[in-house]
């Protein structure tokens, strides 16, 4: 008798929606539905959940015979709705998808990384071999000129005459003096870049290092038919300095003055004075700097375009050692230049 009750008698919406509820939570679904029931044989739809968008049920494909074993009673079909089907679908994979855009992610970041590091070895490796080439021709020529000094002193005629030998010797003793300072400005460079440059303040007379450092280029100006003028402004150049570092940071500065030159080289150093402070000028008439690189010529390594000026390649350390050398003594330098025009290092010292 119970299996010939309609549909209605035996189901309720509320049973329904209850039991469906409980059912979909078991598989982790938690999103709106709807229902309804629909008899097969009368084309129509019963049990309908309030709110129910009937013709979305009716394209549904969740759907379900229910009591199918009866045979006596009319075919009931079961069908659900999901109106936010695909926001729950999409929810369900946003997990997966940020997991999924995480990991290109990290890829996408360690090959970056390993492109960065490759070409960031890669420079590192042409400004070695790079600096290895430019000191190499900075090494030959004092060499060269030494080795020539030392056959002229070996020919007898030269050998007996006093004045030739004090000449030659001076030379030897000059471009020694010149090596020595490429020397001592490579192992200072590398020891400032490890920080380990001890700064030994003694009462030290600028003028006094200007006078010293300028005497070691006399045979470079007499070649180059140059001059170098030393003008005094200041009554008073004493400072608290390390005299080494800073004769050879002043040489640093005289020698690219001498040899980033198209012409007869005109080197002035001036020095004077500002509050509590001594400064020291040296300008030029060589081939000037470019504006734009005025806040890289203190990097390490870092090298102007001589122009036109025939077998100069500087080191790329020279500037950067002497401004570092300045600054552990408190001090400041800073640059002002024309192209073809010439250039002025602007040297700031503490006196106090």
């Amino acid at each position: 008798i119970n299996i010939q009750r309609p549909i209605e008698k035996r189901l309720s919406v509320k049973a329904l929606d209850s039991v469906l509820t409980q059912e979909f939570a078991s598989k982790g679904i938690n999103s709106e539905f709807q229902f309804g029931i629909l008899k097969v044989r009368q084309d129509s739809l019963t049990l309908l959940k309030k709110g129910t968008a009937v013709a979305e049920l009716n394209k549904s494909n969740y759907r379900t015979l229910l009591f199918p074993g009866e045979v006596f009673t009319g075919i009931n079909e079961l069908r659900v709705y999901f109106p936010n089907k695909n926001s729950l679908i999409l929810s369900s994979l946003v997990g997966m998808l940020a997991l999924s855009i995480g990991f290109i992610a990290l890829i996408v970041g360690v090959f970056l990384k390993t492109v960065q590091l490759f070409i960031r070895q890669k420079k590192i490796t042409d400004v070695k071999n790079d600096l290895i080439n430019n000191i190499t021709h900075e090494f030959k020529t004092p060499i060269s000129t030494i080795s020539l000094a030392c056959e002229a002193l070996n020919e007898p005629a030269l050998s007996a005459e006093k004045q030739s030998v004090a000449r030659y010797s001076k030379i030897i003793r000059e471009e020694n003096e010149r090596l020595q300072l490429m020397v001592d400005t490579l192992l200072n460079t590398a020891s400032l870049e490890r920080d380990e440059i001890k700064i030994e303040r003694k009462e030290i007379d600028l003028e006094v290092i200007i006078n010293t450092t300028i005497s070691k280029f006399d045979e470079a100006i007499r070649q180059r038919e140059g001059s170098v003028v030393v003008e005094t402004q200041s009554p008073n150049s004493t400072i608290l300095g390390d005299k080494f570092h800073l004769t050879n940071a002043i040489s640093n500065l005289v020698d690219n003055a001498l040899k980033f030159n198209e012409q007869k080289p005109e080197v002035k150093l001036t020095l004077s004075s500002e509050p509590e402070s001594a400064v020291l000028a040296i300008s030029d008439n060589g081939i000037g700097i470019p504006k734009e690189s005025f806040d890289k010529i203190f990097e390490t390594f870092y090298r102007v375009q001589s122009g036109n000026v025939q077998n100069v390649r500087g080191n790329g350390i020279g500037l950067s050692y002497a401004k570092k050398i300045i600054e552990l003594h408190g001090g400041t330098i800073s640059v002002e230049s024309q192209i073809n025009k010439g250039t002025t290092f602007k040297i700031t010292l503490p006196q106090q």
